[in-house]
């Protein structure tokens, strides 16, 4: 097939179908390829708004964090929760 049906093939296809086919393509290329990179951690039941599974917060830190997120939830209805997992060992 020569090279200028295609673009004329391309040309012909609405604009705003053309954008949303593309970032559609994106987003699932984006979504598909961190897993083929990485294996998962499984994510334990967060029972505090901090999980800390390092050891790398304080229980004086791990307290303030939770307290000020606890607090954000009250003001804006919210919810963020921070979890800190062991880095995976590099190949």
């Amino acid at each position: 097939m020569p090279v200028s049906a295609i673009v004329t093939g391309i040309a012909s296809v609405p604009r705003g179908f053309a954008a949303r086919m593309a970032a559609l393509c994106a987003a699932l290329l984006l979504a598909v390829l961190p897993a083929f990179a990485q294996q998962l951690v499984a994510v334990p039941a967060l029972s505090s708004p901090v999980t800390d599974l390092t050891g790398t917060l304080s229980s004086d830190q791990v307290a303030s964090l939770d307290a000020k997120l606890r607090a954000f939830e009250q003001q804006k209805g919210s919810q963020v929760a921070v979890l800190i997992v062991q880095p995976r060992s590099r190949r």
